[in-house]
C-alpha cells in the first residue's frame, strides 16, 4: 500500500516483448501500480481464475495464439466478462481492431510505446476495472443472499443498489421492449432524474440524436435479439443542463424476474477522450509539419523493414509494403555492400550518405541520406530514422558543369567527324547529361548551301523509351564510365532513328523551313505547341511528332555549321529556360569540335590526294626510267638474237652430224626463244599498246583464255573450278589485253601447284554497283610477307626462268582499263588474284 493509503490498482502482464515489457511494468510500478507477469495466455488463465485483477495488458501477438482467440477464451468465463483489457498492435489496421473490439478489447495501444499513452489509458481502465469487479462482487453476494433467503430479495436488491449507486459507472437496465426498468444513482445525478422516477424508454434518457447513427441502434438489437454481448466505444450523452460525456458503452444480457433484460454500462472516458484528442492533434501537427519539410522521414527496422514513413517518402519510393530498404532506395535486389543501416545502429552520431538512381521515364535522381540510430533503455540500436534529402537539380548541375567541362577536352582530342556527332548525340540524350529524349542533328555542307540532315539518336517508340528506361534503372554509372562508353565510332546508318533525318535536304538559299531560319539567323527557336504553330511546317510535324522541341544553331567563328533539334517525345517532360541555356552553351563547345572535325577531314582528303599524286608521279618516273633502259637493252639485243636464229637454222639445214648439230641447235633455238620472250615482255612493259576497247561480256573472255591453257592445264594434276556469274554487266575493255592478263595469272596459278595435286578456281561475279570481278586462286600454298611486298616490281622473280614483269604488265594493263588488281594472300593455303574491271553502261 501507498503512504497514503490508497487503493494500489492490480494489472497483469502477458508480453512476449521483454523491451515491451520491462518499459510497461517499468512506467506501471511508478505510477502505485501492484504488476504480476505470465508468460503465455494458457497462465494468465489460471491466474485470473485465482486472482482478482482490475486491468490485464497483453501483446496481439501471444504464443501459439492472437489476441482474438485468447479474449474469446477469457470472456467465456463469467467473472472475467468485465476485466478491462489492452491489446498492443506493431501497427494500425482497421480489420485487426475490429475484431478486437468484437472479441471484448477495451483499448489498444500502437508501438512504438509511448509512455504518457500507458500511463492515462492504464489509469482510466484500472479504475473502470476496479469498479466492474465490486459490481460483480455485489452482483455474486446478492445472488448468493437470493438463493439463500427468498425473503432477504428486497434486501438484497437494495444493498445492490446502493453498490450501483456508488460506482462511477452509470448502468441502465431496459426490459425487451426498451422501458427502463432500473437506473443508478450516478446516472440518475447525470441525467437529473429526481426520486424514484424513471424514464419512459431509454431513447427518452439518452435522446434521438444518441440512436441517430445506424451502428448504435444496430448493437442494441443484436444484443436483445441473439443475446450478444456488444460494445460501443466514445458515444456521446447529453446530461442535465446540457453537460455533454464521452462514455463508452458495454451491452450484456441478463435475465430479471425470469424476463430477458439488457444492461447498460456507461463508463464516462471524457477525461481520456479529451487526452487522447489532444494527442490527435499534436499528432496532426507534427504530420503537417513532417510532411511539409520538403523532405523524405521513414523509420527503418534492423532487417531494413520501413517501421513508418510520412506522405513525401511515399510520394517520391511508392508504398514500401513488402519492400526492404535497399529494394526501395537503391532499386536493387540484394543488400547493399556497406550498408547504412548496419553502420547507423552501430555508431553513435548520425551517418550521411548520397546515391543516385534512374527513376520512372528515365529521369536521373540525387538523393542524400541522413540517419540517426533510436535507441531503446538499454542503450541498443533497435530502429534508424532516415531523412532522405533530394539533390537531384544540385548533382545534375555539377554533373552538367562537369561535364561541359570534360566535352571540351574530349572534343579537341576526337577529329572523327561521325564519332563526335554521335558523342554530342549521346550527351544531349543521356540522363548523366542535358536527358532530353531524343536529338536530331542537320549539317551544312561544304558550300554552304544545302543543310542535310545527318544524325539523329534516341528511342524509335514509347515501348523501346521505357525498356531503356528501366534498364538504366536497374544500374548505375559514374559519369566517367558513361564518357568512356559513348567514345566510340558510329555510322548514321546504323542508328535507328537516323532515318528520319538522313533523306531531309534544304536549300538554304530559298526554302522557308524553321530549320534554315535557325542556321541562317543564328538563334534558338523553342516551339511549344508545334500543331498550332504557323512556323512549324506540316512535314516537320508529321515527321517528328512533337508538340514540344527546341532548335539550336551550331556555329564557330561566325561561320554557320548546322542545326541540333531536341524533344521530350516519350516522357512529355516540359522543356524550361534552364534546359534551353544548358543546350546552348552545349551547342556552343560541340560547333568548336564539330568545325575542327571537318577541317581535319577535308585536311585528310588534300593529304590523301597529294599522297595519290606523289605515288602517281614516282611511280611514273621509275617506269619511265624502267622503260628507257628496257628500250636500250631491247635495241642492243635485237640483231645479235637475229643472227644466232639465223645460223642456227643453217646448221640445221647443212649439217652432216646431224644428231650433234641437231642437239647444239636446239639448245641455240630454245634459247633464243626465251630470249625472244623476254624481248616481248620488256616491250610489252616499255611501250605497252593502247588497248582498243570493246563493250564485252566477261564470262566468253575467261572461257576463251581456259581453252587456249587446255593443254597446260591437263599435263598437270591440277582440277579447274569454274565459278561464273549470271546476268553481270557487260565490260568495256581489250579482249585481247585482258586475256594476256588472265593468261599470265593462270599460268602462275599452275606453276604454284607444280607437280601437287590442287585446285584452280576462276571465278567472276558483281563487286558493288561500279565493278565486275574475276577471281583466280590457286592451292599453291601462297607466298611469304618478303615477295608480297615486292611482286609487282618489274625484273622481279623467283622462277628460274623468267623476266619478272608479267604481273608489273598485267598490273599496267588493268591500270589502263580504269581497273585494279588485287592480291589476296593465305600463307600455307593459297593465292587469290583479283581483276575489278569497270562496269559499261549496258547491261544484259
Amino acid at each position: 500500500m501507498p503512504d497514503d493509503g490508497r487503493y494500489m490498482p492490480k494489472v497483469l502482464l502477458v508480453i512476449p516483448e521483454q523491451d515491451d515489457l520491462s518499459l510497461i511494468e517499468g512506467i506501471l510500478r511508478d505510477d502505485g501500480f501492484v504488476v504480476n507477469v505470465v508468460a503465455d495466455p494458457e497462465q494468465a488463465l489460471d491466474f485470473l481464475d485465482n486472482n482478482n485483477m482490475d486491468l490485464l495488458i497483453i501483446s496481439h501477438d501471444l504464443p501459439g495464439t492472437r489476441g482474438e482467440g485468447f479474449l474469446a477464451q477469457l470472456r467465456s468465463r463469467d467473472r472475467l466478462r468485465f476485466l478491462p483489457v489492452i491489446v498492443l498492435l506493431n501497427s494500425y489496421d482497421a480489420e485487426d481492431a475490429d475484431r478486437l473490439k468484437a472479441a471484448g478489447a477495451d483499448e489498444y495501444l500502437l508501438r512504438p510505446l509511448r509512455e504518457d499513452g500507458i500511463r492515462l489509458r492504464s489509469r482510466l481502465l484500472a479504475k473502470a476495472g476496479a469498479d466492474r469487479r465490486a459490481l460483480l462482487r455485489a452482483l455474486e453476494e446478492a445472488r448468493q443472499v437470493a438463493h439463500k433467503e427468498r425473503d432477504l430479495a428486497s434486501q438484497s436488491r437494495l444493498f445492490i443498489e446502493e453498490i450501483l449507486a456508488n460506482i462511477s459507472s452509470y448502468v441502465i437496465v431496459i426490459d425487451s421492449a426498451g422501458t427502463v426498468k432500473f437506473i443508478n444513482r450516478r446516472a440518475r445525478e447525470f441525467f437529473g432524474i429526481p426520486g424514484e422516477t424513471l424514464p419512459a424508454t431509454l431513447t427518452e434518457l439518452l435522446g434521438d440524436d444518441f440512436f441517430a447513427q445506424p451502428e448504435t441502434r444496430h448493437v442494441l438489437d443484436l444484443a436483445a435479439q441473439n443475446r450478444e454481448r456488444g460494445r460501443l466505444d466514445s458515444l456521446e450523452i447529453t446530461g442535465v443542463h446540457g453537460h455533454v460525456a464521452i462514455t463508452d458503452m458495454q451491452i450484456a444480457p441478463v435475465i430479471m424476474q425470469n424476463a430477458p433484460h439488457l444492461t447498460i454500462v456507461l463508463d464516462d472516458v471524457t477525461q481520456r477522450w479529451e487526452a487522447e484528442q489532444e494527442l490527435l492533434v499534436e499528432k496532426m501537427k507534427l504530420d503537417d509539419v513532417v510532411n511539409a519539410m520538403g523532405a523524405s522521414l521513414c523509420l527503418i527496422g534492423k532487417n531494413g523493414e520501413i517501421l513508418w514513413h510520412n506522405r513525401t517518402f511515399a510520394e517520391w519510393f511508392g508504398e514500401p509494403r513488402g519492400r526492404r530498404c535497399w529494394q526501395i532506395f537503391r532499386q536493387e535486389l540484394q543488400k547493399c555492400d556497406n550498408c547504412l543501416m548496419d553502420q547507423g545502429v552501430q555508431i553513435d552520431a548520425a551517418a550521411c550518405r548520397e546515391w543516385r538512381i534512374f527513376g520512372p521515364q528515365g529521369r536521373f535522381r540525387a538523393f542524400q541520406n541522413h540517419l540517426t540510430p533510436i535507441r531503446n533503455m538499454s542503450g541498443d540500436a533497435e530502429s534508424a530514422l532516415v531523412l532522405t534529402q533530394d539533390v537531384t537539380q544540385q548533382a545534375m548541375r555539377l554533373e552538367q558543369l562537369d561535364l561541359l567541362r570534360r566535352l571540351g577536352t574530349t572534343i579537341e582530342a576526337n577529329l572523327e567527324l561521325d564519332r563526335l556527332l554521335h558523342m554530342i548525340l549521346t550527351m544531349v540524350t543521356a540522363g548523366h547529361a542535358l536527358g532530353f529524349n531524343r536529338a536530331f542533328l542537320f549539317l551544312l555542307d561544304r558550300d554552304g548551301r544545302t543543310l542535310r540532315g545527318r544524325m539523329a539518336l534516341g528511342p524509335t517508340s514509347r515501348e523501346e523509351a521505357f525498356h531503356i528506361w528501366a534498364e538504366l534503372a536497374g544500374r548505375s554509372q559514374d559519369l566517367q564510365s558513361f564518357l568512356e562508353m559513348v567514345d566510340r565510332p558510329v555510322a548514321p546508318e546504323e542508328i535507328p532513328l537516323s532515318h528520319l533525318v538522313l533523306d531531309l535536304v534544304y536549300d538554304s538559299y530559298s526554302d522557308k523551313s524553321l530549320l534554315v531560319d535557325v542556321v541562317t539567323r543564328g538563334k534558338a527557336v523553342h516551339v511549344t505547341d508545334s500543331w498550332h504553330d504557323q512556323q512549324v511546317s506540316d512535314d516537320i510535324r508529321q515527321r517528328f511528332h512533337a508538340r514540344e522541341f527546341v532548335l539550336v544553331p551550331l556555329s564557330s567563328k561566325a561561320r554557320a555549321l548546322g542545326v541540333l533539334m531536341a524533344d521530350n517525345l516519350y516522357n512529355e517532360r516540359p522543356i524550361t529556360d534552364d534546359d534551353i541555356l544548358l543546350l546552348k552553351t552545349f551547342a556552343q563547345q560541340a560547333s568548336q569540335g564539330i568545325l575542327n572535325a571537318i577541317s581535319f577531314e577535308r585536311l585528310r582528303e588534300t593529304i590523301d590526294e597529294l599522297n595519290a599524286t606523289r605515288q602517281q608521279l614516282l611511280e611514273s618516273e621509275r617506269l619511265a626510267a624502267i622503260g628507257k633502259t628496257a628500250a636500250f637493252v631491247a635495241h642492243e639485243i635485237r640483231n645479235p638474237l637475229a643472227t644466232i636464229g639465223g645460223w642456227a637454222r643453217s646448221i640445221l639445214k647443212k649439217s652432216t652430224n646431224r644428231q650433234r648439230v641437231e642437239e647444239a641447235a636446239g639448245i641455240v633455238l630454245e634459247e633464243t626463244t626465251r630470249l625472244e620472250s623476254m624481248l616481248k615482255d620488256v616491250m610489252d612493259f616499255a611501250r605497252p599498246s593502247k588497248p582498243v576497247f570493246t563493250v564485252e561480256q566477261v564470262n566468253p573472255i575467261v572461257a576463251t583464255t581456259l581453252n587456249k591453257l587446255a593443254r597446260v592445264i591437263n599435263s598437270a594434276r591440277i582440277t579447274v573450278d569454274k565459278k561464273f556469274a549470271d546476268n553481270l554487266p557487260r565490260v568495256k575493255v581489250d579482249a585481247a589485253q585482258i586475256e594476256q592478263v588472265l593468261l599470265n595469272l593462270i599460268k602462275n596459278s599452275v606453276e604454284a601447284i607444280g607437280q601437287k595435286q590442287g585446285t584452280v578456281t576462276i571465278s567472276t561475279w558483281k563487286d558493288g554497283s561500279d565493278f565486275v570481278a574475276i577471281g583466280v586462286k590457286d592451292t599453291g600454298g601462297g607466298i611469304s610477307t618478303d615477295v608480297m611486298g615486292r611482286m609487282f616490281d618489274p625484273f622481279y622473280t623467283t622462277k628460274h626462268r623468267g623476266s619478272g614483269l608479267g604481273l608489273a604488265v598485267s598490273r599496267g594493263i588493268i591500270a589502263s582499263h580504269g581497273g585494279r588488281l588485287d592480291v589476296v594472300n593465305k600463307p600455307g593455303t593459297g593465292l587469290e588474284m583479283i581483276i575489278r574491271l569497270p562496269a559499261g553502261e549496258v547491261s544484259p
